[in-house]
């Protein structure tokens, strides 16, 4: 179960931070925290996909 949740958790931040780069695109004035908080949501996806695989091997 721990595999499932880290792997919604990974599409998850994958859907947030493709909204908050279209929101860059389409809100000039709100770019700086658009970009910022994909950057964010990014990592933590990267972090959830690399404990997922890291479980896969196990």
């Amino acid at each position: 179960m721990k595999k499932e949740l880290l792997g919604y958790l990974a599409g998850l931040c994958q859907a947030a931070s493709a909204a908050l780069m279209v929101s860059a695109v389409i809100m000039p004035d709100v770019r700086a925290e658009s970009i910022a908080g994909c950057t964010v949501v990014a990592i933590l996806g990267a972090v959830a996909a690399a404990l997922k695989s890291k479980g896969d091997r196990s």
